[in-house]
């Protein structure tokens, strides 16, 4: 790990977490000099089963705050839904806008607190250099441990037309507020569970073993690595363990942090392309390309595997077989917690392989890995196959 490199980091979210504390967010949102009339945007069931969007509706009411509810968001949210949402910001004078439950809803929020406040449709910000200043103040009430939306300024959209899913990044898509409270999780189901947690671990291998890594973004992201090994078998065991479940959604805000100035590789690269194309569940992309892509770029990453050994103080005395020891920690742990392990387990099949691979061409995330996929990218896929 280089040290000596130049680096800036920010990260302007003001994150208030603990076990319960979700019950002090009328206290905390009182504190904190966001708008009036609030765009709860939530998904269509889970919440409001659970009861949970009635609390968090009681409590912002409880801190003086009008409720206007948005509760259409699906799994892997569209233009077309933050564009609605967009117009029913607007038509209810909303000057904030929360996101409760996963990524997806508070992925969307983002989106809509963008347009609502800047004009136009989301995807006129598909384009660099589009203004952002205006964007609405966001809340972020995260009920899984995974995305790191919570507290980084990327967000994630599907245009089904263009068959395209992207991620937007932007200063003023962080949360002002995040509310991070690990027994909302209590309740996701097992497979829920996984998927998040490898969605974790490609934030955090990703942005320590990418070409735009840096010092910071990589102490965080091995930390959070080593919560997810040790603590993700414990919240499988029992899904009401407060310290694991605390400890994944700390390892899941790591990810976020780290990602925002180290960026993703491959593995999100491919997985978007397979979210966007076919509609596969983002963390079961990434789960099942992240240890291929570990083991591909081990060749140009071999002192970064050797200091991730001696880190999590599994030093074996070499740098090899240091850096073959945690390319193999990693693939033993996956098929340990019960993860698919092949495209083919979650309905990829060969014929699909040259639209994804047409896709990949010359992608941001792609380009970020420290391999090389030209000429490569083929056989890649079919050993993940």
């Amino acid at each position: 790990m280089d040290f000596t490199i130049n680096y800036d980091f920010t990260i302007p979210t003001r994150v208030h977490s603990g076990y319960g504390i979700l019950d002090r967010m009328d206290s905390i949102i009182s504190g904190e000099k966001l708008g009036r009339n609030i765009l709860l945007v939530t998904g269509k069931t889970a919440m409001k089963k659970l009861g949970v969007t009635a609390r968090v509706t009681d409590l912002l009411k409880k801190a003086k705050k009008n409720v206007v509810l948005y509760d259409v968001v699906e799994p892997n949210p569209t233009n077309h839904r933050v564009d609605d949402g967009v117009k029913f910001a607007v038509s209810e004078k909303c000057d904030a806008v929360m996101g409760l439950g996963g990524g997806s809803p508070i992925d969307a929020a983002k989106g809509i607190a963008v347009a609502a406040g800047n004009g136009g449709e989301i995807w006129d910000y598909a384009e660099p250099g589009a203004d952002t200043s205006k964007t609405l103040p966001i809340i972020a009430v995260p009920t899984t441990s995974g995305t790191g939306t919570d507290c980084d300024r990327y967000f994630v959209l599907t245009n089904p037309e263009k068959k395209s899913k992207i991620g937007f990044a932007f200063d003023e898509a962080y949360p002002a507020v995040s509310i991070l409270d690990p027994k909302l999780t209590e309740t996701m189901p097992r497979q829920t569970t996984l998927d998040t947690a490898m969605d974790i671990m490609g934030h955090c291998y990703e942005s320590y073993i990418s070409k735009m890594r840096n010092p910071f973004g990589e102490i965080i992201g091995l930390n959070g690595i080593h919560l997810v090994y040790d603590y993700l078998p414990k919240v499988l065991e029992n899904e009401k363990d407060a310290e694991a479940r605390s400890a994944l959604m700390l390892a899941a805000a790591f990810g976020g942090i780290a990602i925002d100035r180290g960026g993703v590789c491959s593995p999100h690269g491919i997985a978007m392309k397979l979210g966007g194309l076919y509609n596969i569940t983002h963390g079961q992309g990434v789960g099942i390309v992240l240890p291929y892509a570990l083991e591909n770029a081990r060749p140009h990453i071999d002192d970064k595997l050797d200091f991730m050994a001696r880190f999590f103080g599994e030093d074996r005395g070499s740098r090899e077989k240091n850096a073959e020891a945690m390319v193999r920690k990693l693939f033993d742990f996956v098929e340990s917690i019960g993860f698919k392990t092949k495209l083919s387990e979650v309905g990829v099949t060969e014929e699909m392989i040259p639209e994804v691979m047409e896709r990949c061409v010359d992608d941001d995330d792609i380009d970020n890995d420290p391999a090389d996929f030209t000429g490569k990218i083929e056989a890649f896929f079919r050993k993940m196959l």
